[in-house]
C-alpha cells in the first residue's frame, strides 16, 4: 500500500491539472471562432453582393450587346450573348435622324431646366424651414407635407384650367415650371415635398465653425440601426 499511495497522488494531480488545461483549450477555440467569423461574414457579404452585382449588371451588358449586333442577330430565335459581328450601325443611323435629334434635345432640354428649378426651390424653402424662425413655420410643414397625400386624379381638371389661365398651353411651361408635386403619383412625382423635408432634416445637422478668419463647416453623423 505504500508503493501505491505516490502513485494514486500522481493520477489525482494530473486528473486535477487536466480538469484546469479545458477551460484554456475551450477559451483558445473561442477566440478562434471569435476571429474567424467576422472574416467569414465579409467574405459571404462580398459574395452576395457580387451575385447580386452580376444579376443587376445583366440588363446593361444585354442592351449593350444588343445594340452592337447585326439585325439578323437581334431577330434570331436562338439567344446570342456575345455579337459575331460587332457593327455601330444601330448609333449611326439614329443619330442621323433629325427626329431622334429634336426629341432627345427636348429631353435634355426639359430634364436640365427642371432639375435646376427643382434643386434651388427645394433648397430655398428648405433653408427657410430649418434656420429661420417665424410664427406658424411648423404649421405650414406640416401642411406642406401634407399635400404629398392629395390623390392626383382630383387635380387633373384644376391643373388644366390653372395652366389654361396662364396661356401655357403648349408650351414647355408646364413641364418647366410644374405644380407642387401632388399632380402626379407617389412614384411618379418629382422630389417636392419629400425633397424639402429631406434637405430640411439635413440641414439640421450642419453647423458652422470660425476660427479666426476661417469659417469650417461641421456635419454631424447619424447611424440608424434596423
Amino acid at each position: 500500500m505504500r508503493n501505491l499511495w505516490p502513485l494514486s497522488l500522481f493520477k489525482s494531480t494530473t486528473t486535477v491539472r487536466r480538469k484546469k488545461q479545458n477551460p484554456f483549450l475551450s477559451r483558445s477555440r473561442g477566440d478562434t471562432i471569435r476571429n474567424v467569423w467576422p472574416i467569414l461574414k465579409r467574405i459571404t457579404l462580398y459574395i452576395f453582393l457580387t451575385g447580386a452585382t452580376i444579376l443587376m449588371s445583366f440588363p446593361l451588358f444585354w442592351m449593350i450587346s444588343t445594340s452592337l449586333k447585326t439585325l439578323e442577330e437581334a431577330n434570331s430565335p436562338g439567344i446570342v450573348w456575345i455579337p459575331r459581328q460587332p457593327t455601330l450601325d444601330a448609333y449611326i443611323n439614329i443619330f442621323q435622324n433629325a427626329d431622334f435629334l429634336r426629341s432627345y434635345f427636348n429631353t435634355v432640354f426639359y430634364t436640365a431646366l427642371a432639375l435646376v428649378g427643382t434643386l434651388l426651390s427645394i433648397a430655398v424653402v428648405a433653408y427657410a424651414f430649418s434656420r429661420i424662425e417665424w410664427p406658424g413655420r411648423d404649421v405650414v410643414f406640416f401642411l406642406m407635407l401634407s399635400t404629398m397625400m392629395i390623390p392626383p386624379q382630383a387635380l387633373i381638371v384644376p391643373q388644366y384650367v390653372f395652366f389654361n389661365k396662364l396661356d401655357w398651353i403648349g408650351t414647355f411651361n408646364p413641364l418647366i415650371i410644374p405644380p407642387p408635386d401632388i399632380a402626379r403619383p407617389i412614384q411618379e412625382r418629382q422630389p417636392g415635398g419629400l425633397g424639402i423635408f429631406l434637405v430640411k432634416k439635413l440641414a439640421h445637422d450642419i453647423r458652422y465653425r470660425r476660427e479666426g478668419d476661417t469659417n469650417f463647416l461641421v456635419m454631424r453623423k447619424r447611424a440608424a440601426f434596423a
